[in-house]
């Protein structure tokens, strides 16, 4: 949220903490605005959830999204102007776009210096509950 004010809340960006951005503001006010970006948006999830969550991170880039777990489950990609509920992973069709989208979430996991998990020498992938 950087506008001069943090949206929604009448206090002003922190320039050391409020870095870079862009405003969903639009979307609060009228779901079906149209928020236009030209660049990517990424996510990162770096723990475990206690409700399932596992650590990894997400990229979106246009109508595609790619979804990266660090552990166990691969990668998901999906083409959110087909298919907005995510339910038809394209990982297996798509295998260039995959590539390159994994590609360029490492570099800006890596870039940023995104916190990673470390592995447990305990763990037991024969007793993983998938959720």
């Amino acid at each position: 949220f950087l506008n001069g004010d943090v949206d929604h809340t009448g206090l002003p960006a922190l320039p050391k903490q409020h870095l870079d951005g862009t405003s969903f503001a639009s979307l609060l006010k009228d779901p079906s605005a149209d928020l236009k970006t030209d660049r990517a948006l990424y996510w990162d999830y770096p723990h475990w959830g206690n409700q399932g969550g596992t650590p990894g991170a997400a990229l979106r880039e246009g109508d595609w999204k790619l979804i990266a777990f660090d552990y166990l489950k691969g990668s998901e990609l999906y083409n959110l102007a087909d298919d907005p509920g995510e339910q038809h992973n394209l990982a297996e069709k798509e295998p260039e776009r995959l590539k390159a989208m994994q590609a360029k979430l490492e570099a800006l996991r890596t870039s940023t210096g995104a916190f990673r998990t470390s592995p447990n020498p305990d763990f037991d992938p024969t007793k993983f509950q998938k959720w």
